[in-house]
Parts: C-alpha cells; structure tokens; sequence
C-alpha cells in the first residue's frame, strides 16, 4: 500500500524501478483502475523521481 501525496491510498502491482522504493521516496505512478468501493487506486511504480535521504 502506496500513501500518496494527496492523502489518497494507492496498491502497486509492479514496480518497473532498478532500485527498491523505500518510504519518503518521491515516485511517478500510473494508474490502471479505480476501486471506488475500497477508495483505492491500482498502478504501476514507473519511476523514482527523488529518493529520500536514507
């Protein structure tokens, strides 16, 4: 489970990112589906676009 910037929750299926994501890190996500029932999105990590410090 992804927290998104804008408050919103987000589950990734995939990551396309040589690097792992770790938490604080800044991400470019595509969305593939809405689950308004569950008030989530369902994406992709395609890129990290600033890692946090670690």
């Amino acid at each position: 489970m992804i927290k998104l910037s804008n408050g919103a929750n987000a589950m990734s299926h995939s990551s396309h990112c040589r690097k792992s994501v770790m938490k604080s890190d800044t991400i470019a996500f595509v969305v593939n589906s809405i689950d308004n029932s569950k008030m989530t999105v369902n994406g992709s990590i395609i890129r990290i676009v600033k890692s946090a410090k670690r």
